[in-house]
């Protein structure tokens, strides 16, 4: 496993995996970019599958994106609370966010085992959830879900998994969270 810093765009290897919405076919932020970098094609591609349930995920090859041959979408869950929505207390609310979990660490499976289909041997991960979609979830917990999913369901046919950090504060919280969990690396 390797922990970079910058864009997933900067990524080179045979896949990249794009934090999608559920719409599937564009939003904002990397996927947003990801849909620049592939131009016309990996957008009219998209369109073609529809949405992409929360947890799962749907693949298109990488169009003008020449520095890997697929793309990889997958949806992590919205960890953001209904304004409608009350809580007695602190751990109530966490008690919801937390629920969403089991969500996070399929669409890095789901994501993990279409790389395996796809034969894929170098993959380069967004950091699912970690943006917008983190809501009011703390990052640490966020990115710890996810470097124990990645551990846990890498396929040994998938040579290196390089879980690409977009800002600083998730590379140090990463870090750390891999030195916990694998103490001797």
């Amino acid at each position: 496993m390797v922990i970079a810093a910058g864009s997933l765009l900067d990524f080179e290897g045979d896949a990249i995996v794009n934090a999608a919405n559920q719409g599937g076919s564009g939003g904002f932020g990397i996927d947003e970019l990801v849909n620049r970098a592939g131009g016309y094609e990996l957008k009219e591609a998209r369109k073609q599958f529809g949405t992409i349930d929360t947890g799962t995920a749907k693949y298109t090859q990488s169009y003008e994106h020449k520095k890997v041959k697929y793309i990889i979408h997958t949806v992590g869950p919205v960890y953001r609370i209904p304004f409608t929505q009350r809580f007695q207390t602190e751990e109530e609310k966490r008690e919801f966010l937390i629920q969403k979990d089991p969500l996070l660490e399929q669409a890095y499976q789901s994501s993990l085992q279409l790389a395996k289909e796809l034969q894929v041997e170098t993959l380069g991960f967004s950091l699912l959830s970690a943006g917008v979609f983190r809501g009011e979830r703390s990052l640490e917990d966020i990115l710890l879900i996810g470097l124990r999913s990645v551990m846990k369901h890498t396929p040994p046919s998938l040579k290196e998994v390089t879980l690409v950090c977009w800002t600083q504060e998730e590379q140090d919280c990463l870090v750390k969270l891999l030195h916990q969990e694998m103490p001797s690396q």
